[in-house]
């Protein structure tokens, strides 16, 4: 019996490792990390955040490129002359200085167009605003004055004081302007009103327009040439 038992446990299959041990390791999740990804060729490590770095930098030299031409529009302005076509120096500005702070090729071109389109339409508003204000501004009191020559005399012959004309002439100003004091900043927060007041809405917006177009050209004849 006993020499039976030996030939059976000789006939069993030598024993296996348990099947319930497993190196510790084994059982952890894979875990990549943003540098392993990179290296797979999957996405650039850190690149959100990278991107929206080299954005932020592009949009500022877009800003400080557009800003000569937003002098020069004010200054040429200023002094009477054609400022529309300083439009064309401002996208110029705002163009090549946004494609130099994105040199590197990481942005795609859409951020480009609508960055500098952004830029150039709220520049150029402000440019024209800021000119129209100052027009208005030196036109006020010699208007004023206009206003005021034939009244003194109507209100002489009425019995009227100047102090007394000038209150009414005030008060009419306050109801169509919404002030009665020339200031920059007067017209500047009053800008429609003002702009009806002296008929000058048209020639704002013909102006307005014609300074988007050049700006268009502008900007369309430098992308041309940053993307040969």
């Amino acid at each position: 019996m006993d020499d039976f038992r030996d030939e059976t446990k000789a006939a069993e299959p030598a024993s296996r490792p348990s099947d319930s041990y497993a190196p510790a390791d084994a059982a952890k999740e894979a875990v990549f990390s943003a540098e392993d990804v990179y290296f797979m060729g999957k996405l650039p490590a850190g690149g959100e955040s990278s991107m929206f770095i080299s954005l932020l930098k592009a949009i500022a030299g877009a800003l400080v490129g557009a800003l000569p031409g937003l002098l020069l529009w004010i200054i040429v302005g200023r002094f009477g002359f054609i400022a529309p076509l300083c439009g064309g120096v401002l996208a110029l500005g705002t163009v090549a200085g946004y494609t130099f702070m994105s040199k590197d090729g990481e942005l795609p071109s859409i951020y480009g167009i609508i960055s500098c389109i952004a830029i150039i339409v709220v520049s150029i508003f402000l440019a024209e605003k800021v000119v129209y204000c100052w027009k208005m501004a030196d036109m006020f009191p010699q208007i004023i004055e206009t206003i005021k020559e034939p009244l003194y005399v109507l209100g002489e012959a009425g019995g009227l004081e100047r102090s007394t004309v000038n209150e009414i002439v005030d008060e009419n100003l306050k109801e169509g302007l919404g002030f009665s004091e020339s200031s920059f900043s007067n017209f500047f927060f009053n800008f429609s009103r003002s702009l009806r007041y002296f008929g000058l809405t048209g020639r704002y917006y013909f102006n307005l327009v014609l300074s988007y177009a050049v700006a268009a050209a502008g900007s369309y004849w430098m992308y041309r040439k940053a993307t040969k």
